[in-house]
């Protein structure tokens, strides 16, 4: 989805700290996405938040999959890594429900089933249970 398609709000507000610590970052963002609009952390909240309350309905397949997970990647990869503390806070509590919907949705492999174990976040390690890599990479009891 493109950003353009979405004028969501966030869940709370943002100092003017928070908004200037955000606009470079948001803006490589954009440009990395090639998207003719920018990109907001409203989008990628929300986006995400989107994935995990329709995961019933999900039918794309793990190439598209992996474009929709790797939304929480940039959220803690681009935006969480040095954000200010009262930023982390916000995110972090807007991540809750659905990084918790995430978690009972999917189910845990012992490998990421994108990117390197090295360099993995938990949702990597986590998949839908339908899928073929998930059994041959569940693990063992």
């Amino acid at each position: 989805m493109n950003p353009s398609e979405s004028q969501e709000q966030l869940p709370f507000d943002l100092t003017p700290e928070e908004k200037a610590y955000l606009a470079p970052i948001l803006a490589f963002c954009t440009k990395r996405a090639k998207f003719a609009n920018p990109v907001t952390l409203a989008y990628y909240l929300n986006r995400w938040n989107r994935l995990v309350r329709n995961f019933d309905h999900y039918r794309g397949d793990g190439e598209d999959f992996a474009n929709e997970v790797s939304v929480r990647e940039i959220l803690q990869r681009d935006i969480l890594i040095a954000a200010p503390q009262s930023l982390v806070e916000k995110i972090n509590a807007a991540l809750e429900e659905p990084d918790r919907l995430y978690r009972e949705q999917t189910s845990e492999v012992d490998q990421p089933w994108f990117g390197r174990p090295h360099e993995s976040h938990w949702w990597w390690y986590r998949c839908p249970e339908h899928w073929a890599w998930y059994r041959d990479h569940a693990p063992s009891a």
